[in-house]
């Protein structure tokens, strides 16, 4: 077993890292006014920097430094635990709808309301529950060496009924939403396999791989972990419930217990670990869902290219293809795109609109070529020794991102499209 010195570092060095990482997929949630992800977001790094703030502060003991400072954190812990449940709820919710197609023919009226819906849902729990912590709190809080501010509330039936039922019943719902939109996604299975098999489907297969995950998650983790919490705290921490007089009897108390002391009761070291770990944990879930897609490679790569743009680096520099735009791509055919990247294509500028044949001589050691450079076209044209005909070929490459989850793609062109191109590069 991992020793509370050596694990203390880790905590607070992870606390940090996920709160980076989970703070990176706003950009893009804020972009596809994902309410359900951006609460996750806002709970989890909230909560995860408050973590890392007090383990750095009290790291090796127990001082009340900042009394203000740990009446919000408590509470704010309090909050911030039940509304990443909630969060979760309002994720399931519009993945259920979506999955459905309620969202299809909505007006842009209509999502907006459904987006305030879910931010009622998000934030009417938490804030409840910031109401009700008084009546639950039996002290004013403690301090634990090595953790920082935590809060008192005995596990007396009032707790239970205002509190620890609730994550239960809000992930029973959520678990409902998933399992429908579970049973859909398996149901037209046949059909989302075409779907994923179409070049310009909206559904790829990360974002199909990403719901089911998110309804597994749900469906397996919420109910049963809230009611693992809820059995433990009743077995191990039940206090009997004698009246308010009782439970707040010397009310401002701060308990202040040192590192030592409380490692000295395996069961408080158990839940203290399982408290600051499962905020970690839950982070790295998000991240690891929302933070690998395609649509999140695709924010990296402009942020890569701002950061090289502001050191004076090219913004290509990583990239293996050149974007092509302006008109030269608008006149490129939707329907002669392909997933193949164009190579080299020879055709003889003596017929116009020749058909490109394999057959056409390559380069040779003594043949003369002349190389043009006009934009993002390459093209060299080739007088072959003891031939009059002038050859040329043309050899370019672009990003086509009309998939959102596929990478970079290539551009074939037919012989004619070939013409154009050629063309348009020597006018």
């Amino acid at each position: 077993m991992v020793s509370w010195k050596s694990e203390q570092p880790v905590i607070t060095a992870f606390s940090f890292i996920t709160f980076v990482l989970v703070s990176i997929p706003t950009w893009w949630l804020v972009d596809a006014g994902n309410v359900g992800g951006l609460l996750y977001i806002w709970w989890i790094a909230t909560l995860n920097l408050i973590q890392f703030i007090n383990t750095v502060i009290w790291k090796d003991n127990a001082v009340n430094y900042a009394p203000g400072w740990c009446d919000f954190v408590v509470r704010y812990n309090h909050i911030g635990s039940i509304g990443i449940i909630v969060a979760g709820l309002v994720v399931a919710r519009r993945t259920c709808l979506l999955a459905h197609g309620s969202y299809a023919l909505q007006t842009w009226q209509d999502k907006r309301r459904e987006m305030f819906i879910d931010l009622a849902i998000g934030l009417s729990v938490p804030a409840i529950q910031l109401i009700l912590y008084w009546f639950m709190q039996g002290h004013r809080f403690d301090i634990l060496g090595g953790i920082g501010c935590v809060g008192a509330m005995p596990v007396s039936i009032l707790y239970i009924t205002l509190y620890s039922i609730w994550p239960i019943i809000i992930g029973f719902f959520s678990a409902v939403y998933s399992i429908r939109t579970l049973a859909l996604l398996l149901h037209r299975r046949r059909e989302i396999a075409r779907l994923l098999a179409t070049a310009n489907s909206n559904l790829s297969p990360s974002r199909y791989f990403r719901l089911i995950v998110l309804c597994t998650g749900e469906i397996l983790c919420t109910v049963p972990l809230a009611i693992y919490v809820m059995v433990v705290d009743i077995r191990h921490s039940y206090y009997p419930w004698k009246g308010f007089a009782d439970l707040h009897y010397d009310f401002d108390r701060v308990g202040q217990y040192p590192t030592d002391l409380w490692l000295k009761t395996p069961q408080q070291q158990s839940y203290v670990e399982w408290q600051t770990w499962i905020i970690i944990t839950l982070g790295l879930y998000f991240f690891a869902i929302f933070g690998f897609s395609g649509e999140a490679f695709k924010h990296y790569g402009k942020v890569i290219k701002a950061l090289l743009k502001l050191v004076g680096l090219p913004s290509d520099l990583f990239q293996r293809k050149k974007d092509v735009d302006g008109v030269l791509f608008a006149h490129i055919p939707k329907s002669r795109r392909s997933l193949s990247t164009l190579s080299t294509i020879f055709t003889s500028t003596d017929q116009q609109y020749e058909s490109v044949n394999p057959s056409l001589p390559q380069y040779h050691s003594d043949s003369e070529v002349t190389t043009h450079l006009i934009g993002d076209i390459h093209m060299d044209d080739m007088m072959l020794p003891g031939d009059n005909k002038l050859y040329s070929s043309v050899a370019l490459s672009l990003s086509n991102h009309l998939d959102k989850d596929t990478g970079e793609h290539g551009v074939g062109l037919d012989a004619k499209d070939f013409i154009f191109c050629a063309d348009s590069a020597k006018d």
